[in-house]
């Protein structure tokens, strides 16, 4: 294993790391639901049921897939994602904003998907409002990893590709409950359903490509560092906020506007 925070692997007893681990690996968060891939477990709770530290970092987490997977064979299933973990053509499933409790457990968090594409095939929406910089950390970008078709977790090279169902020509970010497809190197301006389907609000997502049910792409999630570690921002609340999520709020950590 790589070492990381050797000032919290040093001290003595479990540490706060030590139990994420076990958290998370214990028994692998299902992301992608479907039978062979793990179960759709929902992550979303409301934020009154969130009691514990919050963290705005990236935790990864195990997709219990039977491809090998680079953060897991690296064990750094548990650990916060760095800048420097990736390279261009990796992605990692994660949790945002996890909330701790104080015996290290995970109470709740919001599935997203962390993806490096290489900045040269990176397409951006010709919108004034769109600012490259607040959402692509070096063709590292994230995204709420909620399907708009039915919640479904996708995921990033997680099966072969020649199990996609219809192949487009290019690897996309793929779901398997019903083989919708979103292309990972196109941005796009979309607008969710109005109330009370969705929130109504326009936002910035992956591209959803021609494959598959879902209507539109997932939301981005603003992204800054703090040193190599990767940190998740609130732009709009109403972003994240449709389907089984539509009436719960992402948690808005101190100095944040939503």
């Amino acid at each position: 294993m790589r070492q990381r925070g050797l000032d919290e692997e040093e001290k003595p007893g479990i540490t706060r790391r030590s139990f994420l681990r076990g958290a998370i690996a214990a028994g692998s968060i299902g992301f992608i639901g479907a039978a062979g891939f793990g179960t759709v477990v929902s992550l979303l709770s409301p934020p009154t049921e969130c009691r514990g530290e919050l963290l705005n970092s990236f935790l990864y987490v195990n997709p219990d897939v039977e491809i090998p997977m680079w953060f897991v064979e690296q064990g750094l299933v548990g650990q916060e994602a760095l800048i420097t973990d990736f390279q261009p053509g990796r992605g990692a499933n994660v949790i945002w904003k996890a909330t701790i409790s104080e015996d290290g457990q995970i109470a709740c968090g919001f599935p997203a998907l962390l993806i490096h594409v290489d900045p040269a095939e990176l397409s951006f929406p010709d919108d004034p409002a769109f600012d490259p910089g607040e959402f692509v950390q070096g063709g590292l970008y994230a995204i709420l990893n909620c399907c708009t078709h039915a919640c479904c977790r996708p995921g990033w090279r997680l099966i072969p590709r020649s199990a996609y169902l219809k192949d487009l020509g290019h690897e996309n970010i793929y779901c398997v409950c019903h083989d919708s497809q979103y292309n990972p190197r196109i941005i796009t301006k979309y607008r969710h359903p109005s109330p009370p389907d969705a929130s109504g609000a326009e936002y910035f997502g992956v591209h959803k490509d021609a494959a598959g049910p879902a209507p539109r792409g997932m939301p981005l999630i603003p992204l800054e560092l703090d040193g190599p570690k990767i940190i998740g921002r609130v732009k709009n609340q109403a972003w994240y906020q449709y389907l089984d999520s539509k009436n719960k709020t992402i948690p808005v950590a101190e100095g944040e506007s939503g």
